[in-house]
């Protein structure tokens, strides 16, 4: 089972995701699948990832579609981002010319 069916099936997060901006810290295969999942009713969501590419633990052939799902649904991604603080509201993160910038977080 995919995550992202188990986390349909077991989670049922849709209720209880604020409606606001979303941050998904984490852009491997987990986080691309729960951002979109997240986006599914919520449309202001921000992939972190701190490598300069997400979905890099992915195969390709699920990889291509995955991306091409996470553009259709508008999900902003944001790499070489390395998280520095959560708190209720925002984010904060270190680009990759060393700048903090924070994004609000719901």
């Amino acid at each position: 089972m995919s995550y992202l069916k188990w986390v349909k099936k077991y989670l049922k997060i849709q209720k209880d995701v604020n409606q606001g901006p979303v941050v998904v810290c984490g852009g491997g295969e987990l986080g691309g699948e729960t951002a979109e999942f997240i986006a599914q009713t919520n449309h202001d969501v921000t992939i972190l990832e701190m490598k300069p590419a997400i979905l890099t633990d992915m195969v390709v052939t699920n990889m291509i579609p995955t991306m091409e799902r996470l553009h259709q649904q508008q999900i902003k991604i944001v790499t070489n981002a390395t998280v520095s603080k959560i708190n209720e509201n925002a984010v904060s993160y270190k680009n990759a010319d060393g700048d903090e910038i924070t994004i609000p977080a719901s």
